[in-house]
């Protein structure tokens, strides 16, 4: 594990406020792309990552309803720089679903 990618990843979401008011799938997005993006363990970032971003939003009392696998290749997407922040956040929204 590599503290600082972890360290830097984490940070992001908690550090969002500060920036406006986040909602939930800004903050989870933050947290996977993060954790994607900045390869934070020597194997399975986008494992970590896949796991991370959902298990955050059901903290928060919501369920991302998204296929397994597309969610997979989406973060694999981040990883290798082919999709943004942005696009994960807008799939993120499109299903979160309360509980």
């Amino acid at each position: 594990m590599r503290d600082r990618g972890l360290s830097s990843a984490l940070g992001r979401s908690r550090n969002l406020p500060a920036r406006g008011d986040p909602d939930l799938a800004v903050r989870a997005a933050a947290y996977g792309c993060g954790i994607a993006r900045d390869r934070s363990f020597l194997d399975g970032n986008e494992r970590s990552a896949f796991v991370v971003a959902p298990r955050f939003i059901a903290h928060d009392g919501s369920a991302l309803m998204a296929d397994h696998v597309e969610s997979v290749v989406v973060m694999l997407a981040v990883a290798d720089g082919t999709r943004d922040e942005d696009a994960v956040v807008t799939r993120s929204r499109n299903h979160v679903v309360a509980r």
